[in-house]
Order: C-alpha cells, then structure tokens, then sequence
C-alpha cells in the first residue's frame, strides 16, 4: 500500500507528534529489555561487565555480529510477550496526534486502538509513503490507524516491527545504516522545508524524519540513551532547521542521575524543554503528570 501525506508549512498549527518509548509500557509490565537480552547471551558475559558497554552494542557483545540472527532471536521472544494497554497509553492516544513514531518493535499502540492486531490488520494498514518500491526503509514505512479522535494517522515504528524482523535496529552495525538513510533524506529535503513555507506550499510527508523536523514533538517514555545516536541526529537536525519549525519537548522520566540527559538536551537545542521528575516515586503519577502538560499543549 503506498500513500501521501501533505503537511502545511506555512499555518500556526504545527503537526502534533508524538515519540513513544517502552517506558510507558512497563507501566503495565512491559518488555523489561535488560532480561530479554539476558536470555539471548550466549557469550555468558557477567551482567557488570555488559552495563559498562553501551546499549546499543550489548547485543553484539552477547550475541556476535550476525546482527540478522538477533533480529530474528529478539523478534521471536518479543512475538511471545503479552500486549499491554496502561491507562496512561489510553490518556495519550486520545489526544488529538497527527502523527505517531515509536522505538518499540511491538504492536501495543495498535492493540491499544483497533482492540486486536493480526498479520491480516497489518497488510492492510501497512503504508509506504517512499520512492519506488522497496519498503523495507523504517524510514518511509508505517502503519495507517484510526485513532480514538476519529482520524487515520501514521504509525512509524522507527526501529522496525516484529513481524518485519529484518527491519529491526538492534545493534550500532543497523543504528549506522539507519543514520545513511537519514542523511540520505536529508540531503533529497535541501531547503524545501523552508523554500516551500516562504512559497505558502505543503510538502508530501515520505519519512518520520519530516514529521519530526516540522511538528511539534513530545517524547515520553524515551530516555534519550546516547547509544539512540540516530534520534539525537534527528533532535540535532531539528534544532538546525531554519524553516519556523515545531518545537520539542522531551519528557525524562527519572531521577536526578538524567540531569546530564536533559542539560545536553536544553544545551544543543535539541529541546527547547525537558521535564525531570526527580523521585523515586509513583511512576504511574509521574506519567500522568507529564501527560497533563503534554494535553495542555496540544
């Protein structure tokens, strides 16, 4: 299925975007992504030695460089964990989002909307908005959903989907790849962001990279890891854009240790706010109230 979104550039309302991480979901007993790791260490590598090597390495430490065989081996365990719908994904989905990206490989936020995903929902809601036709770019991939508010926006899975397990990003080798798409979006936009905003023109919306650079973006439940170096490239290109873009607000769920996530944030630009809960508090609350100033917003 191919399809085109058309954004205006030049309207005060900027596309409201939403990047979903997995911690709202392990609100409700989500993928707990340090032991669904574990079971796939077959180097036997001791837990202290592999929380000194950055995320985005530790599967080919544990695993080896056949970066296809952990898809596979990840996608299979996460094809056996059970759906989860907190309340807090409810709260957020009924708000009025023009456009969706998520770093999670499962199918939750399309569980949340349609009640039930099957591969047969999933050919059918499958839209590629690229040239040609090889949609097996994350990129330009996504799929169409109606949402609580009555309209179909686009669910970019922006490091693959399970039953796409070639397309998950799951190691620096696939993370590097996906940073030569993004520049290779990159340089295919040039200027047209800002040419067409001074022409008074939309743009056909072909990637989430044109999502994120011209809405407004709230991400929850990401907590902007370091090794996530192709979503720090994309914060970095927004902060970058001339074009009178949308702003981003990142929400760190956590404690004072991601101060330093939230200073580089403010200080390159890459957020124009972060909000930090600085407890150990009720996790649920601290979401709840993040989602209070996410709908104040919208």
């Amino acid at each position: 299925m191919k399809g085109t979104k058309e954004i205006l550039l030049h309207t005060p309302r900027k596309p409201q975007v939403l990047l979903l991480g997995n911690g709202v979901l392990r609100l409700a007993g989500g993928i707990d992504w340090k032991a669904l790791l574990g079971k796939l260490n077959k180097r036997s590598i001791a837990q202290a030695v592999l929380e000194r090597i950055p995320f985005g390495m530790q599967p080919e430490a544990m695993c080896g460089t056949d970066v296809e065989q952990i898809c596979r081996d990840v996608a299979h365990e996460l094809g056996a964990a059970q759906t989860v719908c907190p309340e807090q994904m409810k709260r957020l989905l009924a708000l009025n989002f023009d456009c969706i990206l998520t770093t999670n490989y499962t199918y939750d936020i399309e569980h949340c909307l349609l009640g039930k995903w099957s591969e047969y929902q999933r050919k059918n809601t499958f839209t590629y908005y690229g040239e040609g036709n090889a949609p097996h770019n994350n990129l330009a991939c996504a799929y169409e959903i109606p949402t609580i508010t009555g309209k179909h926006v686009p669910i970019f899975h922006v490091h693959g989907d399970i039953m796409r397990k070639h397309s998950l990003v799951l190691s620096y080798y696939s993370y590097v790849d996906t940073i030569n798409k993004l520049s290779e979006r990159n340089r295919a936009l040039g200027n047209t962001l800002q040419e067409n905003q001074l022409a008074q023109k939309p743009i056909q919306a072909k990637t989430w990279l044109d999502w994120f650079l011209i809405g407004d973006v709230y991400s929850l439940g990401f907590g902007w890891d370091f090794s996530e170096v192709d979503l720090w490239w994309a914060a970095e290109r927004k902060a970058r854009e001339h074009a009178d873009v949308g702003k981003h607000t990142a929400f760190l769920i956590g404690e004072q240790s991601m101060a330093h996530t939230q200073a580089l944030l403010e200080a390159t630009g890459a957020a124009a706010h972060a909000f930090v809960a600085q407890t150990k508090g009720d996790f649920a609350s601290l979401y709840d109230k993040a989602i209070d100033l996410i709908e104040q917003s919208i």
